[in-house]
């Protein structure tokens, strides 16, 4: 996960997955407390396919923040 802060209250949040052991067409998701992951919901929130069996999934969320994911 990496943070990169924004402003005082924005932040984005990218999520990198790298699973070598995975096809590189392998649909990956995300799931999480915030909406933007979903609500916990585990086939929302698609990650987006990079190549090389890596995904991301870049969520904007406002500060103060707590993430479960």
């Amino acid at each position: 996960m990496n943070l990169q802060a924004q402003s005082d209250a924005v932040i984005r949040v990218t999520f990198i997955l790298t699973s070598p052991d995975l096809p590189s067409d392998t649909s990956v998701y995300i799931a999480g407390s915030l909406e933007q992951l979903g609500s916990w919901n585990p086939g929302k929130v698609k990650m987006d396919s990079k190549g090389d069996h890596t995904w991301t999934k870049e969520i904007v969320i406002n500060r103060p923040f707590s993430i479960e994911y």
